[in-house]
């Protein structure tokens, strides 16, 4: 302590005093620049992890041209059900999401005359029939038939009996060895037996 007011005494003091501001002011200027760039120099306070790129999984429905293919199908429903009409469904759907899309059943509605599990086809109508009702559009109080030589594959499916399989092989036989000539013919078609026909010999016509 005694060598610092030493050194004051013989460098600092016989200094004008206006000289002596002038180096005060150079030194808190220069201790000034010194805080501001050490404070530059230090890191901030927020972390900067490495972030390293992940890839991001592609969709399987834009996996190649990024367009979505789903096929429709349209199908018309009408009979005991609340919003009757005219609706899309996904490929792949049966009546049942045709009922629902529709509304579902009215009170009314015969729930077993449709097969609810049936595959739906493009532009096919289901008649969903009230209790007591017949399948009578044509009003003649009698139940349309159905033709196996002409029907589609939905028409021969509406059949009690036949499913997707049976239609399609009645349709395969025609198609090879020509049409039905009676409903004994029918009996010629792999997996159509004595029992299935007396179910459907009231509902088919030749």
């Amino acid at each position: 302590m005694k060598h610092v007011q030493n050194l004051l005494e013989r460098y600092w003091r016989p200094l004008d005093s206006g000289f002596r501001k002038f180096l005060l002011f150079v030194f808190g200027a220069l201790v000034v620049l010194v805080i501001a760039l050490a404070s530059l120099s230090q890191p901030s306070g927020q972390v900067v992890t490495n972030q390293v790129w992940q890839p991001q999984p592609v969709s399987s429905a834009v996996a190649t041209n990024g367009t979505k293919l789903t096929m429709k199908l349209i199908v018309h429903v009408v009979g005991a059900i609340k919003q009757p009409g005219v609706y899309e469904v996904e490929s792949g759907a049966r009546v049942m999401d045709a009922i629902f899309a529709a509304g579902g059943f009215l009170p009314a509605a015969d729930q077993a005359s449709i097969n609810l599990a049936r595959p739906l086809n493009d532009g096919e109508q289901i008649i969903v029939l009230s209790v007591g009702q017949s399948d009578d559009s044509e009003g003649t109080g009698k139940p349309n038939l159905v033709n196996p030589n002409t029907a589609n594959a939905s028409e021969l499916d509406s059949l009690p009996g036949i499913g997707p399989t049976l239609a399609a092989r009645i349709i395969d036989y025609r198609n090879s060895n020509g049409s039905f000539s009676s409903i004994a013919d029918l009996a010629k078609v792999a997996g159509i037996g004595p029992n299935l026909i007396s179910k459907i010999k009231a509902l088919v016509t030749f």
